[in-house]
């Protein structure tokens, strides 16, 4: 447990298509629109083995014609939505 969390079922990268579709399932619920790139969003933090700041999404998400402005505004509203959880940092940044 070196990762400094507990391991939880579908935690790391494990069952990640099913945290997708409850992911999607979520955004319908609360009428978000399930975008392309929001869909890059879920696969890339799905696969993600620890928390992910926007800065490092934007960079494993690779050439998907996601800019950091879009993934700012997402992840905002799958936080308000119960999808993600933003982990605070030192001055003023967050994960």
């Amino acid at each position: 447990m070196s990762q400094g969390h507990r391991h939880e079922e579908g935690c790391c990268g494990e069952g990640s298509g099913d945290r997708i579709e409850a992911a999607v399932l979520r955004m319908k619920e609360k009428a978000m629109r399930v975008t392309s790139p929001r869909l890059v969003m879920l696969k890339v933090l799905a696969a993600a083995k620890h928390p992910l700041s926007a800065e490092q999404l934007h960079e494993a998400a690779g050439d998907d014609k996601l800019d950091l402005v879009t993934i700012y505004r997402s992840l905002g509203a799958m936080d308000d939505a119960g999808i993600v959880q933003r982990h605070p940092l030192e001055r003023g940044r967050s994960l």
